[in-house]
């Protein structure tokens, strides 16, 4: 019984102070350095950077339009927006 309820005080206050709880699991030494090295290693790859060339998107489009639509994928840090050159007729 006490599984159950002990996890939902994680994050309480304590009464009478303003001290939170923190209610986990217990773990060994190793253990909870192997999960702070596996939290710090997702942090990092959530980091990773990339450059990302994206072209033939229609005339009228904005760098607003562009970041609205890569919104999704994650933040954008920086954009470098090239609009559209009009071609010249060589005729």
């Amino acid at each position: 019984m006490h599984g159950k309820i002990l996890p939902d005080a994680n994050g309480d206050i304590l009464p009478g102070t303003m001290k939170r709880l923190y209610v986990a699991e217990a773990k060994t030494k190793l253990q909870r350095q192997r999960a702070i090295e596996h939290e710090s290693y997702k942090y990092k790859l959530s980091r990773k950077r990339c450059n990302l060339f994206v072209r033939n998107f229609p005339d009228f489009f904005t760098e607003a339009d562009l970041r609205h639509n890569f919104l999704n994928f994650g933040e954008i840090e920086s954009l470098r927006f090239q609009p559209a050159i009009p071609k010249m007729n060589k005729g």
